[in-house]
């Protein structure tokens, strides 16, 4: 019994060992099953894969055939397009308009040049009407004997009559630019349909021959080179109307100046005597013997090129000033130069006086060889094949920089150079040589040359040219044309095709407001062309801006929060909100003033009576003076020999004085002298007589 007991112990140890195998063995079963399981749904999922890539790929073998048959059809079309009559007309029709449009170009370019010729030659005149009424002035307070007197008052008779036909010439001069001015329109509006061509025949010629895509890029090359002197033509212009608004009020003050000195009248018929009419003939004859020039020479004045304009009455020269005849020799020399600037000056020279001896001309031509010593020198060196030594330099390096001074306004060539320039080697082989335009004047390619040889040979005398070169490029004054105010909102056009959202103003602040204001004011001013004022429209279609009330409505709400309670309860609340809104407020003043550009009524309404008032406050204090030092400086003037506008040196003392306060300081006190100063450094810039007292509060403050 024992022994079967111990037997089937063994037993159940053995069959229960049997059912934990089972068990296992099970489990092991059911993670096989799903294992199984997951890869039926894998090897589903890549049958359906294989089935839509089979699909796919038989769509793109149909396309693939249907792009092979468009292709075809694509380049038959176009071999019937290249052999087609109609495309060469095309393109022979756009070459004859090109030409025409360069050939009225050049014209134009001529008729400016002209036009500046002759403007030069009003403004010698001016200087010599200017000289004459001196002298008139400074004989009436002298004792003069009858004779004197009558020839006085014949040359007064005759600065009158010269005065009348300079103001009809200067109308003929303004007629002329006015249809030089409708002659720009037409030609820009040619210019126009030819892009609009151009850019057709582009689309046209998309899968054509690289001869046809040549011939289409030399055309729009064409089309940009002539876009680019269309815009300096329009430079040009504008600056020529300017120049001419400034003869003109020349011209009235000269006319003033005959009106005060008409009391001469009186003084002459008072003491000259009766003198029969024969006797005057006869003295006439007499002293009248400038040798007058035949009728071919005037002929040979006017250019079939248009360089000179039309001639007008011949002005009647003193009876006194017999060499008055060679200031026609400038125009002479302007016909026959073959580079305008050697003739022209920058600045109106008046013509010379008979007084002067010959001896005097002849120190003028020594002048003139010693000035052209460097030029010569390099010249030479050029010719001989050798570079200058560190010891010519040093010598020649003064006389250089004075040379080219007074040399290079009359050897200048056009600033304005197209893309297709044509470069040559000019210098010394295989030691320095420059790649400079073929059209460049002679001698402003040695001076070019020259200035490499130096930095060939001493870089240290080649930093010192440097250095005054750049004193004296920073002392010129600035160009008297800018450009146009309405040429933001093309600007703007491309802002709102990028950046929508930053033309989209959810909240009415008063800067969003202003810019609007001005834009608005900018494009609906006089003068605005008609596809600015197109643009202006789309632009506010783009950014869905409303009507705008108008910049001084914008200036009055501003002004006004300005000066209420809510900027003080925001001071008091919230004071980086507050810094925000007061750089707003700043910005906004800024902005809505430089566009009105009126310093008048800046100065008189807004500063003296509204914004003085503020100064005595808590806050609006210290942002008063910094509005004052923002619009302030719109009052300085931009050219070093023009003053400023009246008033400025007024609010420049007024900030030294709030600079400058005695007494206790507090906290509030320190930061509107700090306010202050700023001011004064905004609207003093350069001038280191302010910059002194700012310098002496900073070394209090220290």
């Amino acid at each position: 019994l024992k022994e079967r007991i111990i037997a089937t112990n063994k037993l159940f140890k053995y069959l229960a060992t049997a059912r934990d195998e089972i068990t296992v063995k099970n489990q092991e079963i059911e993670f096989k099953t799903q294992e199984i399981n997951k890869l039926r749904e894998t090897l589903n999922n890549s049958l359906r894969v294989v089935k839509l890539r089979d699909q796919k790929q038989a769509e793109l073998t149909q396309e693939s055939e249907r792009l092979k048959l468009t292709i075809k059809e694509l380049e038959h079309r176009l071999q019937v397009q290249e052999n087609s009559p109609e495309h060469q007309k095309k393109l022979d029709e756009l070459n004859k308009k090109l030409a025409t449009v360069q050939d009225e170009k050049a014209a134009q370019e001529s008729k400016i040049i002209s036009k500046e010729s002759y403007i030069k030659q009003l403004e010698a005149q001016c200087h010599e009407l200017r000289e004459n009424q001196k002298k008139q002035i400074e004989v009436i307070h002298k004792p003069k004997q009858p004779a004197e007197l009558k020839k006085k008052r014949e040359e007064i008779n005759q600065l009158q009559q010269q005065l009348t036909t300079c103001q009809t010439q200067m109308e003929s001069i303004q007629q002329q630019l006015q249809e030089t001015q409708e002659e720009k329109d037409r030609l820009e509006k040619e210019k126009e349909q030819l892009e609009e061509e151009v850019m057709s025949i582009k689309i046209d010629q998309d899968f054509s021959h690289h001869s046809n895509q040549e011939e289409v890029d030399q055309l729009g090359k064409q089309v940009k080179d002539f876009e680019s002197h269309f815009h300096q033509l329009r430079g040009e212009c504008t600056f020529y109307r300017n120049e001419n608004a400034f003869l003109k009020q020349q011209l009235m003050q000269l006319h003033t100046q005959l009106s005060q000195a008409a009391g001469l009248d009186t003084i002459l018929s008072s003491h000259e005597p009766h003198v029969p009419k024969q006797a005057v003939e006869i003295e006439r004859t007499e002293t009248v013997s400038v040798p007058t020039s035949p009728k071919e020479d005037k002929t040979t004045l006017r250019s079939s090129s248009g360089l000179v304009p039309p001639p007008s009455k011949v002005f009647p020269l003193p009876v006194t000033l017999k060499k008055k005849k060679k200031t026609t020799s400038k125009l002479t020399k302007f016909v026959n130069a073959t580079n305008p600037g050697r003739v022209l000056e920058n600045k109106p020279i008046g013509t010379k006086r008979p007084s002067i001896s010959t001896t005097y001309e002849l120190n003028n031509k020594k002048l003139k060889t010693t000035s052209e010593n460097c030029l010569e020198q390099a010249n030479s060196l050029i010719k001989q094949a050798r570079l200058p030594t560190e010891q010519e330099i040093k010598d020649m390096g003064v006389s250089l920089m004075k040379e080219i001074d007074d040399c290079y306004g009359r050897i200048k060539t056009s600033a304005v150079i197209g893309n297709h320039i044509e470069l040559v080697s000019f210098g010394i082989p295989d030691q320095c040589t420059l790649q400079l335009p073929k059209g460049m004047d002679h001698r402003e390619k040695i001076y070019a040359w020259y200035m490499a040889a130096i930095y060939r040979v001493s870089s240290e005398e080649y930093n010192a040219l440097l250095k005054e070169l750049s004193v004296k490029i920073s002392s010129c004054l600035k160009t008297k044309s800018s450009a146009y105010a309405f040429n933001v909102i093309p600007c703007l056009i491309n802002v709102s095709h990028i950046w929508k959202e930053a033309g989209l103003f959810t909240t009415h602040l008063m800067l969003f407001d202003t810019f609007q204001a001005a834009v608005a004011h900018v494009a609906k001013r006089t003068g605005t062309p008609d596809n600015i004022k197109m643009m202006y429209d789309k632009l506010k279609e783009l950014f869905e801006w409303n009507d705008s009330t108008g910049i001084p409505a914008c200036i009055d709400k501003t002004f006004n929060y300005l000066k209420g309670p809510e900027l003080k309860l925001l001071y008091q609340q919230d004071k980086d909100l507050f810094k925000q809104t007061r750089f707003n407020i700043v910005k906004t003043f800024e902005l809505a003033f430089s566009v009105l550009d009126n310093w008048n009524d800046l100065f008189d309404n807004f500063i003296r009576t509204r914004l003085w008032s503020l100064l005595g406050g808590e806050i609006t204090g210290d942002i008063s003076l910094e509005l004052i030092g923002v619009l302030g400086r719109l009052g300085v003037s931009q050219d070093p020999l023009k003053p400023d506008k009246p008033g400025v040196a007024t609010l420049l003392n007024c900030l030294i004085q709030v600079m400058d306060m005695n007494g206790e300081e507090t906290k509030e006190d320190l930061t509107i002298k700090c306010t202050a100063a700023r001011s004064i450094m905004k609207i003093a810039g350069k001038d280191p007589k302010y910059h002194e007292h700012v310098r002496k509060f900073m070394a209090s403050l220290a």
